[in-house]
């Protein structure tokens, strides 16, 4: 009848293939019109799921190959819309914070702008300040008293600035640009260091030493000429000790140098001679300060000795103080020898006057006072001790009405060891006393005091005070203590509180 697949029924195909269609319905015992029900030729509407759960409902895999990468495809898709929308979720929880931590960066960041429009208002100043001082430098009216006094100005007012510009090491340059420092006059530039010391870098200290201060100390020391400088050397250079130290050495050699070149015009009778010389014994190599005074010094008094004259009835003693002077000076046995010229001096003259049949009296009381012209170091020599004893016996035989005999070299000598000896003998008597005074003393505390066989210090022996090392020296009736290595001078209450563990 024509009729073909797809198309309707009749001439004008207007024709239905099914005109009726059956339906099933909801119940096998429901028939046509069963209670009024109609038929629906379209499907329900699907239920609307409510929109605040985004459920997602995964198919079961099915054995078709294609049909299982769709579902893979799906699921993966709904993976990913899971995971965003969770991310877009914890993001609206975080928002608030987000927006605290916006705030906070703000007000941090208005903080950095304030704070650095302050910094860049006091570095204006401050190149205000060092534009005036680099003025005055070039101009050279820059002293070290308005430097210091601008720097520590600029200090209180800006410390921070201060430190972060290293401003003290601009003022030392400031200074270095400075040339109105002499090193005749240390004192300017001293000071001026001391206030810098410790708030600058240790190498830019060594710099401005080496490369200003030492320099102008050579130049000096080489212009220096003691026999027309009315300022010692010494009050110019030694202020720079504690900031050089040995590297001041390099000064020595000349400054000697200068000094031998001087000392061949020198006489003893000028005095400015020791004032020059006696600051630089400590520091000189013990060798060569004995070579300096053997060379010059010991000759010259020497001379002064032979032409002293020793004179009971007129005594001129100017001669005799200008040896003395020097005591401390001149390495000890060539002083002796110089005592030596003297004593032979002294003992002739008191040796014809003895013989002359004198008043004693007077001759005592010119013996006494020759022993208070000696001073200390002298009188403790056994050497010196022997040449009074020799005239202390010559005075003796004259009062017993003997023959006075003047002691030799030998009789001398002998006089010597028996001074030592009896020097020893008093000394040990009076150490058993002291060391009676200390026994008692640390009996009185509950502490043992006892020698330490084979133990000794400068010939000393070292004894035991409770559980302190101790030195006696009985002579001058003084204690010496051993404190962390170190022997040092104590009290008899010092030492029980050493032991008793007392710290002041």
């Amino acid at each position: 009848m024509g009729y073909q697949r797809g198309a309707g029924v009749g001439i004008n195909a207007q024709g239905i293939v099914d005109p009726i269609q059956p339906k099933i319905r909801p119940r096998r015992q429901m028939g046509i019109g069963f209670n009024g029900f109609r038929e629906q030729l379209s499907p329900p509407p699907p239920v609307l799921v409510p929109p605040y759960i985004p459920p997602v409902r995964r198919l079961p895999p099915k054995r078709d190959p294609n049909l299982s990468k769709i579902l893979f495809k799906t699921n993966l898709v709904a993976d990913i819309a899971e995971h965003g929308f969770q991310k877009k979720t914890d993001e609206l929880k975080t928002e608030p914070q987000t927006v605290t931590a916006l705030q906070e960066q703000l007000q941090q960041l208005g903080a950095d702008a304030d704070r650095q429009q302050k910094q860049i208002e006091n570095m204006e100043q401050i190149i205000k300040v060092i534009e005036h001082l680099d003025h005055a430098s070039r101009t050279g009216t820059l002293t070290l008293d308005s430097l210091a006094r601008f720097f520590t100005d600029l200090q209180k007012q800006f410390p921070d600035e201060y430190s972060l510009c290293d401003l003290s090491i601009i003022a030392c340059s400031f200074h270095v640009i400075d040339s109105t420092w002499h090193a005749r006059d240390p004192e300017p530039l001293l000071q001026f260091l001391d206030s810098w010391d410790g708030k600058l870098p240790r190498q830019m200290m060594n710099t401005l030493l080496d490369r200003v201060v030492m320099p102008k100390l050579l130049a000096a020391v080489e212009s220096w000429d003691p026999s027309i400088e009315r300022i010692a050397i010494h009050t110019w250079v030694h202020p720079w000790l504690p900031f050089f130290g040995e590297r001041l050495d390099l000064l020595y050699p000349r400054i000697r140098a200068k000094l031998e070149a001087a000392l061949p015009a020198w006489r003893p009778s000028d005095i400015s001679a020791y004032a020059i010389l006696s600051p630089w014994r400590t520091l000189f190599d013990p060798v060569i300060w004995d070579q300096l005074m053997t060379g010059f010094i010991v000759p010259k008094l020497r001379v002064v000795m032979n032409e002293f004259q020793v004179n009971p009835a007129d005594q001129k003693l100017d001669l005799f103080h200008q040896v003395l002077t020097w005591v401390n000076m001149i390495p000890f046995p060539h002083m002796i020898d110089l005592m030596d010229l003297f004593f032979d001096k002294w003992e002739s003259v008191l040796y014809r006057w003895l013989c002359s049949e004198p008043v004693l009296e007077e001759v005592y009381r010119w013996f006494e006072n020759w022993i208070e012209c000696l001073p200390a170091d002298l009188l403790l020599n056994d050497h010196i001790q022997a040449r009074l004893h020799a005239g202390f016996v010559m005075i003796q035989q004259a009062s017993k009405g003997l023959e006075v005999v003047q002691p030799s070299r030998e009789d001398i000598s002998v006089l010597k060891d028996e001074s030592h000896e009896r020097r020893a003998a008093v000394v040990e008597e009076e150490e058993l006393s002291f060391k009676e005074v200390l026994e008692f003393h640390a009996r009185e505390n509950d502490l043992l005091f006892k020698p330490k066989h084979g133990r000794m210090l400068d010939g000393h022996q070292i004894y035991g005070f409770g559980k302190v090392n101790v030195v006696v020296d009985c002579l001058n009736e003084r204690v010496r203590a051993q404190i962390e290595d170190k022997w040092s001078l104590v009290s008899l209450k010092r030492l029980v509180e050493l032991n008793t563990g007392v710290v002041r």
